[in-house]
């Protein structure tokens, strides 16, 4: 009988790049070619969710950037669905205009793919309940799971996104809490204190 651990292939060290950002406000030389003007910073979600507003520099152009790190993920594991959904939303509030958002973690592997399937759930599901469809049900009348599709499209491009069983149950359990809030099949005082809309 095989461990629920042995599902998952191995993963694969990749070379690591790490630039980290001084915490306190002014300007930091990145590269000959970028100044970094970190322009104001946030904590929300009780100190979990840092935000930092970051202008890039590069001559006459510059670049504003949203930058939020969860800061107590750990390596390996799933996070929880109340702070998922903190997670998910204040990237959301800072993304309203709907551009691409660049995600890693230290290894941009399990917990990259966790948040990545988790976020698209999120918001393709809160966009089929505005135009008054279940997406969960159209998705399970042909059979398809969604969250396998999910996982296999990510591996296609990275093949150890959501790198662990812990993971893989995460995303089951939040898409489960995720259809219980669109479908209005869940408890009602867990809606009212959970995912709420989108832009909230």
């Amino acid at each position: 009988m095989e461990k629920d651990d042995d599902l998952i292939p191995p993963r694969k060290d990749d070379p690591l790049f790490v630039y980290a950002i001084d915490e306190n406000k002014g300007d930091l030389t990145c590269d000959v070619k970028y100044i970094v003007h970190l322009e104001g910073s946030e904590s929300h979600h009780g100190g979990l969710i840092l935000y930092r507003k970051i202008r890039l520099v590069r001559g006459r152009r510059s670049l504003r950037l949203h930058f939020i790190h969860y800061t107590a993920w750990p390596n390996s594991r799933a996070i929880g669905v109340e702070d998922m959904t903190s997670l998910i939303k204040a990237v959301n509030a800072k993304n309203v205009a709907g551009n691409p958002v660049f995600v890693n973690c230290l290894y941009g592997l399990g917990r990259t793919g966790t948040f990545i399937i988790s976020r698209e759930i999120y918001n393709v599901a809160q966009k089929r309940r505005q135009a008054g469809k279940d997406w969960f049900q159209q998705r399970g009348a042909n059979g398809a799971d969604p969250i396998e599709e999910y996982v296999h499209t990510l591996r296609i491009f990275r093949h150890d996104m959501v790198d662990n069983v812990r993971q893989f149950k995460f995303l089951y359990e939040w898409g489960n809490t995720v259809w219980q809030k669109v479908s209005g099949r869940g408890n009602k005082q867990r809606d009212d204190e959970g995912l709420g809309s989108q832009e909230s």
